[in-house]
């Protein structure tokens, strides 16, 4: 990607995930997108909890004008909801519900931990973040899709791909952005 500074071309050994097996980046798998985890790493909920909370989603959804429950894929928005999570000025929830397969899936995660490190934010200061991809988020996503998803989704951040950190998974202060 020209002009896109800190992608890098990188090898990263297949690693067994989730009783699955990731490719490297730039193979078939990686290219496909990370695992849809809709049936994982949810927040349990009573029926009752459950059924507020679809009514919560169906209400999200009119709100945003699509279909809120795609989210489900890469973010527990049952524990969003369960704990009262808020939405960052910008619109983002809260790093806390960010599953493995999310491309900024970082520290401030509950499910971050030795085998799945996410990344880490640094704050830039006027409201600007760089996130330090993890070799885990670049195994999982790549570097030219996070790159993708940074020109998308996170305009005005900063991708840092390049000496992959290997954080030590602990809570994220303020991980709304």
């Amino acid at each position: 990607m020209a002009g896109r500074k800190g992608l890098l071309s990188i090898q990263v050994e297949p690693t067994p995930i989730m009783g699955g097996l990731l490719g490297v980046p730039g193979s078939d798998d990686v290219a496909a997108g990370p695992p849809d985890m809709s049936d994982r790493y949810n927040t349990p909920l009573g029926s009752e909890e459950e059924a507020a909370f679809r009514q919560w989603l169906a209400q999200l959804s009119a709100a945003k004008g699509y279909d809120a429950s795609e989210d489900l894929r890469d973010y527990d928005l049952r524990g969003a909801w369960k704990y009262g999570a808020q939405q960052a000025a910008n619109g983002h929830l809260p790093d806390t519900y960010k599953k493995p397969n999310h491309p900024t899936f970082s520290t401030g995660s509950q499910y971050s931990n030795q085998q799945t490190a996410g990344g880490a934010w640094s704050d830039l200061g006027n409201d600007k973040w760089a996130f330090h991809a993890s070799p885990f988020n670049l195994q999982m996503t790549g570097a030219e899709r996070l790159g993708r998803y940074f020109d998308r989704v996170e305009r005005g951040n900063t991708l840092q791909t390049q000496n992959p950190i290997t954080p030590t998974p602990v809570g994220l202060p303020g991980a709304q952005r």
